[in-house]
This record gives C-alpha cells, structure tokens and sequence, in this order.
C-alpha cells in the first residue's frame, strides 16, 4: 500500500505518475490563456502624471507594461510600490485611474 505525502505549507502540490515522473498541475499548453490588455488601463502611449510628496511622478504606458524610472513594470501597483515603498497599496488608485463611481442623476421630487 502507498503512504499518503502532506502537502508542505507554502509550496505547490505537485502530483506523481505511477511511473514516478513529476508533474505540475498546470494547465496544458493548449489552454493557456493569451495575455490580453486590460481595458481598465489607459491606452498604450499614455504618460500618467502624479505628484507625491512633493516629487512629480510619471509612469509611461506601454504595450509590455509600465515604464517608471528607467524601469518597466507589469502592473501600475508594481510602479505604486516602487515609487511609495508601502507594500499594500492600489496601483489604479494611487496613479488615479480606478473608475470612480457614476454621478448620480439628478431627480426631481414628485408630488402625490
């Protein structure tokens, strides 16, 4: 009979044919997903501009990510961390792209 292994805490559980040749649990090439631009980030070419604590901040949008700094980040919140330093912080919103809410529509009171 097989001995059943525990998952070690903080790795990735990985799987055993009866072969014993590993595998990961990944999904199989043909079903990865295409890497596509989010449609809530602005449009390639965008010069965003911020000031925080006194310095002016420019992160440049690009097709491969986000340029700030003489370096090209994957996401606006890894370009917020690395202007700020504080590790739980919103990229959208600290380079203040986020949606913001709808204005409500005005209307008019009626009367019965």
């Amino acid at each position: 009979m097989k001995k059943q292994r525990t998952k070690p805490a903080g790795k990735a559980r990985r799987t055993t044919s009866k072969k014993g040749a590993s595998t990961s649990a990944r999904m199989p090439a043909t079903r990865r997903r295409t890497t596509t631009r989010d449609p809530r980030h602005p449009a390639a070419g965008t010069t965003i501009t911020r000031t925080y604590k006194g310095r002016e901040l420019r992160v440049e949008v690009r097709e491969d990510g986000f340029h700030f700094e003489g370096e090209t980040f994957s996401s606006l919140t890894a370009a917020a961390l690395r202007a700020t330093g504080y590790a739980h912080i919103s990229g959208p919103h600290f380079w203040k792209t986020a949606a913001r809410p709808a204005t409500p529509t005005e209307t008019t009171p009626t009367t019965a």
